[in-house]
């Protein structure tokens, strides 16, 4: 090959790799915004996208979609292929994939039913490419391939040609059984074109970044700078084969300052857990004040080293019965309420009934699990979730709940949430559960008991006079 050859190649292979990157892009913005694409490419209507990867090693790997509840999509990105004879044609080679993958699949005709095979092409890309689209789509719901072949128009009949031309010579060549009008069935069931932009100034991307803006961001016009960040994460992705979920997505993009303010599955739980937080506060009030008169506010040494405490991570908050422990809590979630980062405030004594995991999540009035919830909590300003008076599960049918509950918030999302919890100072003692789940250095010695030198905690002395 001479160097001008070579130029070429790598440029058309830098090109394939951008527009690879482009509807990578386009996924992820789909997952991002929590938005469902089953519809448009044929799949239940309510299909999420939950996970992509690119070169994955499947038939059709430059892009793996993953959809929630299962099935997946695997793309081909090819920019301009055309109606084309010839195994070496762009078009040629994504339909010897596409043989692939229907075997990789178990050449079964209800893989089409979770599954898609889809080409990606350009925006401008040759229209005759619609043509082949519409004769697949002949055979969604039924039909034999010779006789709906004859019933076509023309155009459908020389693309659906083509498309079983392309399909016998790699058939021939991969797999030993014979090729049946049920199998081109299948596959014409399973293969699907649709066209992607190439960059920020076609439509389907302009539409993608407000969808963004408007889904995450404030505003429709708020979309363009994540998604050119997300264009740099994609390009990424291609190189490394490395699978990303929402919340890694999620990630990366604060990391590069771009701050979600809204989780749009999740906003209805989001306001449903501050109601029950702020319920919760003002039903505890009366801790926070001596019953003399209208009341006296309790003000404790230990306040503004508990808030330090609780910002630097996950603990317990331990006391002997009557130190005063849920009063302290409650000033520090006021005290927090003053802060950036979120703060929720919740009490065992409404918890003690439940049996079940999901038992929680219906007290709180929540559609997911708590923790789903808090791992989907919009912006990256830490939080702190109090859980006050875990004594009052002990023994209960509900305390083996709480207690696992508790153990999987601090695993799953404690990087970002302190998970603060009040027990007395003699059920930590004699329980082995939550020094483990809290292992470590208290955070101040000065509040910290004897004997409890690797457990995280933080202890509450007596209200003296």
């Amino acid at each position: 090959m001479t160097d001008d050859n070579k130029t070429a190649g790598g440029r058309a292979t830098e090109a394939g790799m951008a527009f690879q990157a482009a509807v990578a892009t386009w996924f992820a913005a789909q997952m991002l915004a929590e938005t469902p694409i089953g519809s448009q490419f044929g799949l239940a209507t309510a299909s999420n996208v939950v996970g992509i990867q690119c070169e994955t090693g499947d038939a059709l790997d430059d892009i793996v979609v993953h959809l929630e509840g299962g099935g997946a999509i695997y793309i081909q990105c090819k920019t301009r292929p055309s109606l084309t004879v010839g195994a070496d044609s762009a078009l040629g080679k994504t339909l010897g994939q596409l043989v692939e993958l229907y075997v990789q699949l178990g050449q079964t005709p209800l893989a089409a039913a979770v599954d898609v095979a889809l080409l990606a092409v350009a925006e401008d890309a040759p229209r005759s490419l619609d043509v082949l689209e519409a004769g697949c789509r002949m055979f969604d719901h039924g039909g034999v391939w010779d006789v709906v072949i004859a019933q076509v128009p023309q155009d459908k009949r020389d693309a659906l040609s083509l498309f079983e031309d392309h399909i016998q010579h790699a058939w021939r060549s991969r797999v030993a059984s014979p090729l049946t009008s049920d199998h081109l069935v299948a596959m014409a069931r399973l293969f699907r074109v649709s066209r992607f932009a190439e960059n920020s100034t076609g439509s389907t991307w302009r539409e993608a970044s407000r969808l963004l803006g408007r889904r995450l961001f404030g505003g429709d016009d708020a979309g363009a700078a994540p998604m050119e960040s997300l264009l740099g994460l994609c390009r990424t992705f291609i190189r490394t084969g490395a699978p990303v979920d929402r919340s890694g997505l999620l990630r990366a993009l604060r990391g590069k300052g771009h701050v979600d303010i809204s989780a749009p599955a999740f906003n209805k739980d989001i306001e449903a857990l501050l109601a029950y937080s702020t319920s919760e506060q003002r039903r505890l009030a009366k801790h926070t004040r001596l019953p003399l008169g209208l009341g006296i506010p309790i003000n404790r040494d230990c306040l503004e080293p508990l808030v330090a405490a609780a910002g630097g991570g996950s603990l317990l908050v331990t006391g002997e019965p009557g130190a005063g422990k849920t009063g302290v809590l409650l000033a520090v979630a006021a005290r927090l309420a003053q802060a950036p980062g979120p703060t929720v405030f919740l009490s065992v004594e409404r918890l003690s009934g439940i049996t079940l995991r999901n038992d929680l999540a219906a007290e709180l009035r929540l559609a997911h699990d708590p923790i789903e919830v808090l791992a989907a909590w919009p912006g990256d300003q830490p939080g702190v979730f109090i859980i006050d008076a875990l004594d009052a599960s002990r023994g209960g049918p509900s305390e083996a709940v709480i207690a696992s509950f508790i153990a999987d918030a601090v695993e799953k999302v404690g990087p970002r949430w302190s998970i603060v919890a009040s027990i007395r100072s003699f059920d930590l003692r004699n329980g082995r559960r939550f020094r483990e789940t809290f292992a470590g250095a208290p955070p101040n010695l000065n509040f910290a008991e004897k004997g409890l030198d690797n457990v995280r905690h933080f202890h509450i002395p007596r209200l003296s006079s």
